[in-house]
């Protein structure tokens, strides 16, 4: 009997020892997976310690930061796509907006340059009938008007000095003021021979009337 008896018992002895090692071990499985997962969140928080990190572990964290630039990426080239039209709009509406005044401010500038234009021909044509009819001061009067006009005119400068050389000569008059002109006219064109000869006349009068 004690020794069926004992059989007995070291069999219930290696059963109960069995029970204890199956529940070591779902105890540890646990605290695996609850390792596992703290390791999860301090990815996801970014709390790694490099020298703890395992290589599973680092790949999921490379992995994590590649999908995270990606998105980043993602997101950066939506919100050019989404603007982009409103600047090229911007641009464009700038761009013609300028192209529109500097078009109106040329045709301003032309319609004035036209009225001046014309108004110019008619002090120099009325300037040209006084001159013919030998009324040297209206003649002056008009030719001065269309060089208001147009001050670097040369055909208007040029009739203004003829005009007062023709008062010089035949009323001994402004024979100054004409080679005032005709110098600064021999200046600007010295290859012209008409002005030289107008000069000449001046200086040659101014020293008769000495």
């Amino acid at each position: 009997m004690m020794a069926g008896g004992s059989a007995q018992g070291m069999v219930t002895s290696i059963r109960d020892n069995k029970k204890l090692l199956r529940r070591k071990s779902m105890f540890k499985k646990e605290r695996s997976f609850l390792n596992t997962n703290k390791d999860s969140i301090k990815v996801d928080r970014g709390q790694v310690n490099e020298k703890k990190a395992s290589s599973k572990l680092l790949k999921r964290i490379r992995e994590k930061v590649l999908r995270e630039r990606k998105i980043e990426k993602y997101n950066t080239l939506l919100i050019l796509l989404l603007f982009s039209p409103l600047f090229i709009f911007l641009i464009y509406t700038s761009f013609g907006s300028n192209d529109k005044d500097l078009a109106y401010a040329e045709y301003q500038e032309k319609i004035k340059f036209d009225k001046n234009y014309d108004k110019y021909l008619f002090f120099i044509s009325d300037g040209d009938k006084w001159y013919e009819e030998r009324h040297w001061n209206n003649a002056v009067f008009q030719y001065k008007k269309a060089l208001q006009l147009f001050p670097n005119e040369f055909n208007a400068s040029y009739r203004l000095l003829q005009a007062y050389n023709s008062k010089c000569q035949n009323k001994s008059k402004d024979c100054h003021k004409g080679l005032e002109i005709a110098e600064r006219l021999s200046k600007e064109f010295p290859e012209n021979t008409e002005l030289l000869k107008l000069e000449y006349s001046l200086r040659n009068k101014i020293r008769d009337l000495r």
